[in-house]
């Protein structure tokens, strides 16, 4: 080392550089395949360029090696630092892909500013008390303008990003990470030097500080890292249901966030207090929990309600189930109170009881006016075979149709036509039945037949009506895993089908209608069930593959036969013994009407597997 000195400052300066390097490498060797993660540490690398740079210039025992070291190596990781800085916090906040463009632009800036360096003499080299140190003419300046504009406005970034992050465990990460970032960026007061100004260059110190804050931030927040006990607070919080943990004298022992964003309590009014502080129905919980002590493992579900912060009642079903250790043995330590609010589930079957009382007047309003003879009912009874035979005509011609929007127009057409003589027919039979009374057996039998076969008529009419009404979908943006979660919750499921849910907790919203996209999910549910009516597994599975979300239901159901598969999306096309054939074709309809496809695929006897992919930009 005959052309360096290294003094106290270049060591510590050297020191500084290693440091920040050796930081880098372990949060990058945590997770090499997060973008974060690699973004810490080119940012980590090019402080390591500089502060080494520096540590060397200053080392120099002559200009023109100061001047080198410089231009080639310092310079290269001083034009890439507000860059790379840039590129960190908008991984950070989950907005690169917004960003993208800008990166790459800024790093041909950072880049002209660097080939600059080395074809014209653009900076020198000045001789201070603590040795050489860079000094900058005009070109300079204008980098140093670059770098304080990209600097302010990834700070600004990084603002608004921590005001619009809704977990608390990412808030406390963003706000360290701000505070050791805003420390570091003290150690750009080292430009003063370059551009005359006699000040000690401390920014190696301001770098030492910048990885304490971030091995603090590390070790107790989690930054870049992932710890399997704050990995299971992040999937305990994210759960929609609410979550209480309650000990074996009743008593409150942990909560997660449905219990304050819903009822208004923060973990730590709500523990070790009297769980009846929130869940007054103490009676059917103690019932629970007896029945668990006896040797049950998992209650079914009742319906009761949980007592908000302000006395407001939330209609809840729940569950309870023990909490057990191995190394316990069988002793049960407390219990998991699992609760689901079904208030909107409640208005809705409020509104269903509403509609059917409406109903069940008008039907007998209407069957008080009734009045019809004998001559009447016969032409009735030959309207209502010409009207089937129309129908049946009418199904054969569309089952035949190429377009799929042309069977609809038809199929509207006719349901409305047959649907108000098969209503007069119906008026009709009732009055004769209320007229013939128990007189004539012979009559009535065959009233009664009349009735079934105007009832299986209906059925089809609305079938047929439900097809060709299937509108244009107002998307909006949705969570999936609550569509198919919904669709669960109203499809009747059977104990001897289990059902298997991979639901991804990193999926983007979805521009859908819920309500039709719900409508397809409850037709695969409910085939599947249908194909296993011995029993058998159900999975359901979502996943974002490039611009596109796939839900893929698979069952190990009686399974299609080849030749079926081909026809299976046909409309009017059923192997049932019940139905005409519009589940599916409706559900491709509406899949369609979204931008997305859906496929099938199946072998008899092997289940059956039905595949969803939807745009994740709104193509509707």
């Amino acid at each position: 080392m005959i052309n360096y000195q290294f003094s106290q400052l270049s060591i510590l300066t050297l020191y500084s550089a290693v440091m920040i390097l050796a930081l880098g490498i372990s949060i990058l060797f945590r997770a090499r395949k997060r973008i974060e993660n690699w973004s810490f540490f080119i940012v980590a690398f090019m402080i390591f360029l500089w502060l080494s740079g520096i540590a060397m210039i200053e080392s120099s025992k002559n200009s023109e090696l100061a001047l080198l070291w410089h231009n080639r190596y310092t310079f290269l990781g001083i034009a890439l630092i507000p860059t790379s800085v840039y590129f960190l916090v908008v991984c950070l906040i989950d907005q690169f892909q917004k960003h993208k463009r800008k990166v790459f632009f800024t790093c041909l800036i950072s880049a002209v500013f660097y080939i600059l360096a080395n074809i014209a003499s653009f900076f020198g080299i000045q001789l201070t008390r603590w040795g050489y140190y860079p000094e900058y003419g005009n070109i300079g300046v204008f980098y140093l303008l670059y770098f304080l504009v990209l600097m302010v406005y990834s700070f600004y970034l990084l603002i608004s990003g921590f005001k619009g992050v809704s977990d608390d465990l990412k808030k406390k990460q963003l706000k360290v990470f701000f505070i050791g970032l805003l420390l570091g960026f003290t150690a750009s007061a080292d430009f003063l030097i370059t551009l005359g100004y006699n000040v000690y260059p401390f920014g190696y110190i301001s770098i030492l500080v910048f990885v304490a804050v971030t091995a603090l931030a590390m070790k107790k927040y989690g930054f870049l890292i992932l710890e399997p006990k704050i990995a299971f607070r992040m999937v305990f919080d994210s759960i929609a249901s609410f979550v209480i943990g309650i000990d074996t004298e009743n008593r409150i022992g942990f909560t997660n966030k449905p219990v304050k964003n819903v009822l208004g309590y923060k973990q730590q009014d709500v523990l070790e207090e009297p769980v009846k502080m929130v869940f007054p129905e103490q009676e059917k919980l103690l019932q629970m929990k007896d029945k668990i002590l006896k040797g049950g493992r998992f209650i079914s579900q009742e319906d009761s309600y949980f007592l908000t912060r302000d006395a407001k009642k939330i209609p809840i079903r729940f569950s309870l189930s023990p909490i057990q250790k191995k190394e316990y043995g069988e002793r049960i330590l407390g219990f998991a109170l699992i609760a689901q609010d079904i208030t909107e589930r409640k208005k809705l079957e409020d509104k269903l009881k509403e509609y059917t009382d409406q109903l069940e007047e008008k039907v007998e309003e209407r069957t008080k006016e009734l009045s019809l003879t004998n001559e009447e009912l016969r032409k009735a009874n030959e309207a209502l075979k010409q009207k089937s035979k129309k129908l049946l005509e009418a199904q054969e011609q569309l089952i035949h149709s190429e377009r799929l929007a042309a069977i609809g127009q038809l199929a509207s057409g006719i349901a409305h036509e047959i649907r108000n003589p098969l209503g007069v027919i119906k008026t009709a039979v009732y009055y004769i039945k209320t007229k013939v009374g128990e007189e004539n057996p012979k009559v009535l039998k065959h009233l009664k037949i009349m009735e079934k076969e105007i009832g299986n008529s209906d059925k089809i009419i609305s079938d047929l009506l439900g097809f060709s009404r299937t509108k244009k979908p107002s998307v909006k943006p949705t969570h999936l895993n609550k569509v198919i979660e919904d669709a669960l919750l109203v499809t009747k499921l059977t104990e001897n089908v289990k059902v298997i849910k991979k639901l991804s907790l990193s999926l983007p919203q979805v521009p859908i209608d819920a309500n039709q996209i719900r409508q397809v999910f409850i037709n695969i549910i409910l085939n599947a069930f249908q194909a296993m009516p011995n029993g058998g597994e159900l999975k359901i599975e979502t996943a974002e593959k490039a611009h596109l979300i796939e839900v893929k239901f698979s069952d190990t159901g009686c399974g299609i036969s080849k030749e079926n598969l081909n026809k299976l999306f046909n409309p009017f096309f059923t192997t049932k013994s019940k139905g005409i054939g519009l589940g599916l074709a409706v559900t491709q309809v509406i899949i369609e009407r979204h931008a997305g496809t859906i496929e099938a695929k199946s072998k008899s006897g092997q289940g059956s597997t039905f595949t969803i992919y939807l745009p994740l930009r709104d193509e509707v």
